[in-house]
């Protein structure tokens, strides 16, 4: 992720969770979901200013 490497990160997470057994559909479902979870989290301000005016 520190890379911005969203596709990847996404496939690590799902041959974590998914293991050899899983098929293709389940593998492919997962990395869109993981990919839909990482891209906002990227593209957000990573030191948001949280102070009241």
């Amino acid at each position: 992720m520190e890379a911005g490497d969203v596709v990847g990160a996404a496939e690590l997470n799902t041959r974590t969770w998914l293991g050899p057994d899983a098929n293709d559909q389940a593998r492919a479902k997962l990395v869109e979901m993981q990919r839909n979870a990482f891209e906002p989290q990227l593209a957000a301000d990573s030191e948001p200013d949280f102070t009241r005016p």
